[in-house]
């Protein structure tokens, strides 16, 4: 749908993500695509506003559409736009390969729902031996003071 028609960028003042930042809040929002979004469905938006074309100072009534949280996550995740590209990347950021022998997943809780999160085992292996060191090192100083 986005790729037919060209986008319309806002020309205003962006915030850091690049979307459109108005300077009034126009059908409850103060993002440019959210009130646009919201001026197509002729109500308030429930949830997000997500674009179609992945471009976020974009306007475009056609290129946005009304989801949920879980919407906008698993549609960044699909477009590898999520920050870092945890479950996309090839390396962790030291550089070491991101291999199944390499990695460890381990789940967390979250306020609201249980996160699967991935952890290098060569970072946590070269982490422990850090560790070891500092605390060799406070033994040894402990027993040279008298």
């Amino acid at each position: 749908m986005a790729g037919e028609t060209p986008c319309i960028p806002f020309g205003g003042v962006k915030n850091k993500g690049g979307y459109g930042i108005l300077a009034a809040a126009a059908h409850g929002s103060r993002l440019a695509h959210r009130a646009a979004l919201a001026e197509k469905l002729g109500r308030p938006v429930r949830g997000n506003a997500l674009h179609h074309c992945d471009n976020p100072p974009c306007i475009k009534p056609e290129h946005l559409y009304e989801g949920s949280t879980i919407d906008n996550v698993e549609d960044r995740v699909s477009r590898a736009r999520s920050k870092g590209g945890r479950y996309n990347q090839t390396h962790c950021k030291h550089g070491h390969a991101l291999t199944s022998e390499n990695v460890a997943t381990y789940q967390r809780e979250s306020t609201r729902t249980t996160i699967t999160a991935r952890r290098c085992m060569t970072c946590r292996k070269d982490q422990n031996k850090r560790i070891a060191e500092r605390r060799k090192a406070a033994r040894q100083k402990t027993k040279e003071t008298p």
